[in-house]
């Protein structure tokens, strides 16, 4: 089973604090990063405060995708980060 390691796991919390704001994220689940090789994906959950600013939100989600995707480095370059952001316990897409 493959797994990221944990500076790899590091750097995609902080890419995702830094573009989404600390006040908007009440915690990205490090936990929970399932790595799926048949499908190249990478599934990360962000669980979003409750008062987080959607316009806020909104505007830092472009791009995001493909910083986090930077972040995990040379050895995850085929794998696609799917980033699911948790309110309330309900997805936000």
């Amino acid at each position: 089973m493959m797994e990221l390691d944990l500076e790899v796991k590091a750097q995609i919390e902080a890419v995702i604090l830094e573009r989404l704001g600390v006040a908007n994220v009440r915690r990205v689940d490090l936990s929970s990063i399932e790595i799926s090789e048949e499908n190249s994906e990478i599934s990360i959950t962000v669980f979003l405060n409750e008062d987080a600013d959607p316009n806020e939100l909104a505007r830092a989600y472009f791009g995001l995708t493909g910083d986090v995707r930077r972040s995990l480095g040379s050895k995850w370059r085929s794998f696609f980060p799917v980033i699911t952001p948790i309110a309330d316990q309900k997805a936000c897409a």
